[in-house]
């Protein structure tokens, strides 16, 4: 008797996962789940989910969560947190390796852990009870991050997955990856959301940490394969918001063969995550007006476009 065929799809497989949101209505059409992946090649100075970046779990810490029990401080093989004489909360960064044996050990949840690991069987096993929404709301599920190409063995297990489920799945990408690995995932997603950022070189690289000539290439490359793509335009004033850039991320799109844009307003509330990881976060953002968003919409749907606003 010869050896059972192994199946494509590796269920065993896993990544680290951190977060699922279970009623989405902005990471592609209809009611969706979104499964936001750990790790990400940009460090975009405006990240309103700093806590994905990093590859691997990391503690945050909520000192309005916290009642100073000192379970942490014991916990802590590396002495990074302690109780003051006056119960003031302090942790030293420096010691702290993200063991989250400290977040273990706290009632209150001021300490938690950013990013666990789930196998696709796991995941599928969350998500599968919702199918009946996405059937009659036309959605599905979106893998995002972070970056969903930065654990691609994992996004891709999990799309074939799903797609073995008859569940409808979309990609969100920065577009800054190995062609490889983007067309694959790409291949196996009914859905692209491709992330414009600057069109500006120099800026993009002042912004985001890298250039965008690869992000820009592998755009047009997935536009002329025929994937279904909407590009999604993050919205920050004083760094993206200008009509040149918007007009130039326009005329790229058209000129590549993109069908769909959307444009999101930026996320103000950033700085309190910032801080639960022991970081500054200098940058003021103030969300861009419905107005100004429809003017961005009328600029790209003059130009053919189907535009929207996802406010």
């Amino acid at each position: 008797m010869g050896r059972k065929r192994r199946t494509e799809i590796q269920w065993d497989a896993s990544g680290l996962v951190l977060d699922i949101d279970r009623f989405s209505t902005h990471d592609g059409p209809g009611l969706r789940c979104t499964v936001f992946l750990k790790g990400c090649p940009l460090h975009c100075i405006w990240c309103h989910s700093p806590e994905s970046i990093g590859p691997r779990p990391r503690v945050l810490f909520h000192l309005a969560r916290c009642v100073q029990c000192g379970a942490c401080v014991a916990a802590c093989p590396h002495g990074a947190q302690s109780l003051g004489e006056n119960l003031e909360r302090r942790i030293d960064w420096s010691r702290c390796d993200h063991c989250a044996l400290c977040a273990l050990r706290c009632v209150s949840q001021a300490l938690i852990i950013s990013g666990r690991r789930m196998s696709v069987a796991e995941i599928v096993h969350t998500i599968e009870p919702y199918a009946l929404f996405f059937e009659h709301s036309g959605g599905g599920v979106t893998i995002s991050g972070g970056e969903v190409t930065a654990q691609p063995r994992f996004a891709l297990n999990l799309l074939k997955a799903f797609k073995s489920r008859g569940i409808s799945t979309a990609i969100e990408t920065c577009g800054f990856a190995r062609w490889r690995v983007l067309s694959a995932l790409a291949r196996c997603a009914d859905l692209v959301l491709y992330d414009l950022k600057q069109m500006d070189r120099e800026d993009h690289r002042r912004y985001t940490g890298v250039g965008n000539e690869l992000i820009l290439e592998n755009l047009g490359r997935l536009a002329r394969q025929g994937v279904a793509i909407q590009v999604r335009v993050p919205v920050m004033p004083g760094y993206n918001d200008s009509e040149e850039n918007i007009h130039r991320t326009v005329e790229y799109a058209t000129a590549v063969g993109v069908r769909a844009i959307a444009f999101l307003p930026c996320n103000p509330s950033a700085g309190s995550k910032y801080q639960a990881m022991g970081e500054s976060f200098d940058v003021r953002l103030t969300p861009p007006s419905k107005e100004r968003l429809a003017q961005f919409a009328a600029i790209a749907s003059h130009a053919g476009l189907s535009a929207q606003i996802e406010w």
